[in-house]
């Protein structure tokens, strides 16, 4: 991995890197949720969970479907997609401001808590599943997570603990110049700590 990286031609990293420049600043949102039982806290299975998926489909989207199994929704303001463990991911389309953002995620979880409510389902914002472990979640039916679940542990200590119990928060910004992204690269990672 260390000699493809030294070997990388430094013109074509720049020169990606400045394709990347915007002179219309936006933000981007990947927000994700771990659903637990009302009644002991313990991971959603993915039965449940797509039943909540099929209630919030009437909000005027369209479903993503692996085979007949349901597995996202689609809108005008972006995705919602089940991880592997069944965990919920909103990926929202690129907006102008973090009140936009904000609001659009505040109705996302108004709806959801509402939905979630009435199934019996909370919604946590924890990093971790508080109860269950890997070996009690089962993968939801989407075929690469079954790769996956092959594949990752002969290379890594804890994926099926990633793919299962854990939940997070990405963040995507645009830049305007190479003073933009170092500006706004040294704040994120100021904050990134009183975050977590």
């Amino acid at each position: 991995m260390l000699e493809q990286i030294a070997n990388l031609d430094i013109n074509l990293l720049t020169k990606n890197f400045y394709s990347g420049c915007k002179s219309e600043k936006m933000i981007g949102i990947e927000f994700e949720k771990l659903p637990v039982y009302a009644d002991g806290y313990s991971a959603v299975r993915y039965e449940d969970i797509a039943k909540i998926l099929l209630k919030l489909k009437k909000h005027e989207t369209s479903g993503i479907y692996s085979k007949e199994n349901i597995i996202g929704l689609r809108s005008e303001n972006g995705t919602v997609t089940l991880e592997p463990g069944s965990q919920f991911e909103l990926s929202l389309n690129p907006v102008q401001s973090i009140a936009i953002l904000k609001q659009k995620i505040d109705e996302y979880n108004k709806i959801t808590g509402i939905i979630g409510e009435k199934s019996g389902i909370y919604w946590l914002g924890y990093g971790i599943q508080p109860l269950s472990t890997h070996k009690d979640i089962k993968i939801i039916p989407k075929q690469r997570y079954k790769y996956m679940t092959q594949y990752l542990p002969s290379v890594a200590s804890k994926p099926l603990v990633m793919m299962r119990e854990t939940s997070g928060i990405q963040v995507g910004i645009d830049y305007s110049s190479q003073e933009d992204a170092i500006k706004k690269l040294a704040i994120a990672l100021k904050l990134s700590p009183i975050v977590s």
